[in-house]
């Protein structure tokens, strides 16, 4: 009785010990979602402030040189190259703007993006390679959060012995009662984040691959 106790403990504190881990990739996950929706609004706004900077400051600083020009003399040849000056100015100003300036604001952003994102990743990849992720015990339909509650519940409420049972009695469940296979989660969290990363890996090597 006593051994068995043991083990159920054992299995609980692992249990809680994956759960920890997972929910913590499942944070990853939403961090990196919302830290690409951040970046993209940043850009959008800095985009906009460039644009109306980069369209009206010429102008502006023209009107200003010609109106101190004015007040000296009337318009003239000097008031003439003022005008000339800032209207090829502000066509330069556009023209860098739209082939230059956005492209080098949008890479700006890129680069901070994806350092950002970078340290979530090798946060996940941390987590992926160690235990309990490295070699869980669970079958992996069943590595979520949400999957892993319910075989602590069954653990401490349903009196299973051992993680072994817990599953089992959970899969009864999910077969000849009103849990059904809707119950479980349409994507696993530790796959995905495994995908994910990989993805990466995979593109970052294509790319050392044509240097």
């Amino acid at each position: 009785m006593i051994q068995v106790e043991d083990t159920k403990y054992d299995d609980l504190a692992y249990c809680h010990q994956l759960l920890s881990a997972l929910e913590q990739l499942e944070q990853n996950k939403n961090t990196r979602a919302k830290l690409k929706e951040k970046f993209q609004k940043q850009m959008q706004v800095k985009s906009r402030l460039f644009a109306w900077g980069s369209v009206c400051f010429v102008p502006l600083f023209t009107l200003l040189l010609l109106s101190l020009s004015l007040l000296k003399s009337s318009f003239g040849k000097t008031q003439f190259l003022i005008l000339s000056g800032g209207a090829l100015l502000y066509l330069l100003d556009l023209l860098w703007w739209k082939y230059r300036g956005k492209k080098r604001l949008a890479l700006h952003k890129e680069i901070m993006f994806r350092t950002e994102r970078s340290k979530i990743d090798q946060f996940s990849q941390r987590l992926t390679t160690s235990e309990p992720l490295a070699n869980p015990r669970l079958p992996q339909q069943y590595l979520t959060p949400e999957m892993v509650r319910q075989i602590i519940a069954y653990l401490n409420k349903r009196h299973a012995g051992f993680l072994e049972e817990a599953i089992y009695m959970m899969e009864l469940d999910l077969r000849h009662t009103k849990y059904n296979k809707d119950a479980l989660p349409i994507e696993q969290v530790l796959q995905s984040e495994n995908e994910g990363l990989q993805k990466k890996q995979g593109n970052q090597e294509k790319k050392l691959d044509k240097i």
